[in-house]
């Protein structure tokens, strides 16, 4: 059950750097270093993807991890 916790806390991170990412691009234009802040946003946005891949495998996927290693990947 405590892999279940950890899950959800990576799936709640991952939308959240999502949502930044998406935030971030509409505040790019604006930045002084435009370049610096695509690849900021780029960054954001796959990052976020990644982590709610990992959470998704993580609560579907019958398996057996620790709780221990999802918290190392959080």
């Amino acid at each position: 059950m405590q892999t279940q916790n950890r899950a959800r806390q990576i799936l709640i991170h991952g939308l959240a750097l999502v949502l930044v990412g998406i935030i971030w691009g509409l505040v790019m234009p604006h930045t002084p270093f435009p370049r610096l802040a695509l690849s900021a946003h780029i960054q954001a946005v796959l990052n976020g993807m990644l982590f709610t891949l990992m959470a998704v495998l993580l609560l579907t996927l019958p398996h057996k991890v620790s709780a221990r290693s999802a918290l190392v990947m959080l």
